[in-house]
């Protein structure tokens, strides 16, 4: 069985980007909306790639119905959130999907279709979402408030959750408050990127 545990809890892009789709509609960023399993290469980081490929088929990995994607930049986190939404708009019928970046992010300025993300309460019913770079921005007392609504009413539902994030462990419990901290652990599965920063070879302008 894969394990892939961390001590403690805690991008490639496309080449061609559709327009006018589900992901689009979900607020998933233009240079992301092609990433599906079928497109990305798990050479370089085989073990976190094969945890997310089987968690996409049943909906949950040992036991939690939530990944948290952690590690340095540029390795493809969040191309593989965006496959599992891929993943799961392919199924009959298609699950319904939402991505988040953040209370108060700006549109990419290379992206040709910028489009809002959705707010928190928006993402409620929705059956799987991805909330990306979780602990970039430090949140208000009422963004932390909503976040945990949103966490617990996702743990208490059983629906799924894709997290990812940049940050050193330190630092990203550090931006959490002691009620996410506390639900993290029980709502998602630690998932370790190793791999190197595809970005490299890119001039370092796309996520991972």
């Amino acid at each position: 069985m894969v394990t892939n545990r961390l001590e403690g809890f805690f991008e490639e892009p496309a080449a061609h980007c559709p327009h006018d789709t589900p992901l689009q509609q979900a607020g998933v960023p233009y240079h992301y909306r092609a990433c599906s399993f079928d497109t990305l290469d798990p050479s370089q980081d085989p073990e976190a790639f094969e945890i997310c490929r089987l968690y996409g088929q049943t909906g949950h990995y040992q036991g939690k119905h939530g990944l948290l994607l952690m590690g340095p930049p540029g390795n493809g986190k969040t191309s593989v959130a965006v496959a599992l939404l891929h993943q799961a708009l392919s199924q009959n019928p298609p699950l319904k999907v939402g991505f988040w970046q953040g209370p108060r992010t700006e549109p990419r300025p290379d992206d040709p279709e910028p489009r809002p993300g959705p707010r928190l309460p928006d993402l409620a019913d929705l059956d799987l979402i991805v909330l990306d770079d979780l602990g970039r921005q430090s949140m208000t007392p009422w963004e932390a408030e909503q976040l945990y609504l949103l966490l617990f009413g996702r743990w208490a539902a059983g629906k799924g959750v894709i997290i990812t994030n940049n940050l050193p462990t330190a630092v990203f419990v550090q931006r959490l408050d002691q009620a996410l901290r506390a639900r993290l652990p029980e709502l998602c599965f630690p998932v370790l990127f190793r791999g190197p920063d595809r970005r490299a070879g890119n001039g370092g302008a796309k996520d991972g």
